[in-house]
């Protein structure tokens, strides 16, 4: 299958009220989130190739559910054109089309990060047995 990173939150344990999070005493609730991670190209709405780096994409639901997922992408490599980056192309052949919130240049890694929001699954890649139309 797909490199996929089992996360706990430990945030989960709280209760919204007044605009202020607080531990709830005594009630544990455990909420958990797949975290798909992968290297990238960053492509354009021309296709054209702006950047490259790893992809971390945060799934609610199981990894082959419709869902609408968010995620980050940190880049090794940046060089956008006057397009603003539309798809990744994940290293399985899969793409996925992003709509970007947020790009902010790390303090600590000195890279450029976008922060994006996407319709999950990813497009499957041209000619994997799985993109194939039925036979008949």
């Amino acid at each position: 299958m797909y490199p996929m990173l089992p996360w706990r939150s430990d945030s989960a344990k709280v209760r919204r009220g007044a605009g202020r999070e607080r531990p709830v005493p005594g009630r544990e609730q455990t909420d958990t989130m797949a975290v798909f991670k992968s290297s990238v190209a960053v492509h354009d709405a021309a296709n054209r190739s702006i950047g490259a780096g790893m992809a971390y994409v945060h799934l609610r639901l199981a990894a082959d559910a419709d869902q609408r997922a968010t995620g980050t992408v940190s880049l090794r490599r940046w060089e956008p054109a006057d397009d603003v980056p539309a798809s990744l192309q994940l290293e399985d052949g899969r793409r996925l089309s992003i709509e970007v919130s947020r790009e902010v240049l790390s303090d600590c890694s000195r890279n450029h990060i976008l922060r994006f929001q996407a319709q999950w699954p990813p497009a499957e890649a041209p000619g994997s047995p799985s993109a194939a139309a039925p036979t008949t």
